[in-house]
């Protein structure tokens, strides 16, 4: 059997790269490429496997080390529980591109008769590597983004109000919302919701102005604010929004100062 040693080197080497600059990437390490480039190489050392006489425990240990090693030259140490992140994701990506590579040659390398599958054809591992895996793991880094963004600005909300009536929504933080009312200056909440009516007599009216609209909301008084069962706020000012948020199931908006790094 041959064993182009230049072309395999490159594969591991293009393949360590992409998943420690995904690392990086959706961790936000803001490692240098000359240090991803270096841990890649590293780990490209992983080739002598191809030559030595091993059991798959001590592979599997040979591999574990490798990657430890990769993931120091590339993140450095910081703390455990930075290193242990860095490590996991590491695998995580790994497997997540593996599994990808393997469903793909499963696809369309491998023809089945019932229950046989046996190889016909031409393996995509290079085309995958050198065309599809960019592709996926960009994906995955846009979507890992707006996941993280969603959970930080879509939050559960449940209101109460003091004779009784109870809301359970869910809830935008609109950082750039300023609403306040002029009295005491607190910021107001927006419910849309049908069922949420605000009693003339209870009405406490702020108004509000937009770049082509005035006008008024008619706002009342919650006795608690829970969000994501989590933080509580008392004596929240709540506002009858009249029109349904074009955000997809969202039914109150809530300003800023609710904005919670996590």
């Amino acid at each position: 059997m041959k064993v182009y040693l230049d072309l395999v080197f490159f594969l591991n080497f293009a393949f360590d790269f992409l998943l420690l600059l995904t690392v990086s990437l959706v961790l936000k390490r803001h490692a240098s490429y000359r240090r991803l480039l270096f841990g890649a190489s590293v780990g490209s050392i992983s080739l002598v496997c191809l030559f030595l006489p091993m059991n798959s425990f001590t592979l599997f240990l040979f591999k574990i080390i490798l990657s430890i090693i990769m993931i120091l030259i590339a993140f450095g140490f910081h703390d455990r529980n930075t290193f242990i992140k860095n490590f996991g994701y590491l695998y995580f990506v790994s497997i997540l591109l593996g599994g990808f590579l393997y469903f793909l040659n499963t696809q369309f390398s491998y023809k089945q008769e019932g229950l046989i599958f046996f190889f016909e054809g031409l393996s995509i591992n290079i085309i995958f590597l050198f065309i599809a895996s960019p592709i996926i793991l960009f994906l995955y880094v846009k979507q890992t983004q707006k996941l993280v963004h969603f959970r930080k600005t879509n939050v559960q909300v449940d209101l109460y109000f003091e004779d009784g009536r109870e809301y359970h929504v869910l809830g935008f933080i609109d950082t750039g919302n300023q609403l306040r009312d002029p009295y005491k200056k607190r910021s107001v909440v927006l419910l849309s919701l049908d069922s949420f009516q605000v009693p003339f007599e209870e009405a406490i009216l702020v108004p509000y102005r937009t770049l082509d609209h005035t006008g008024i909301i008619r706002c009342m008084e919650a006795k608690r604010l829970v969000i994501d069962q989590k933080r509580e706020y008392f004596h929240v000012l709540v506002g009858k929004s009249e029109k349904a948020f074009t955000i997809p199931g969202v039914d109150l908006i809530l300003p800023n100062e609710y904005f919670h790094e996590s």
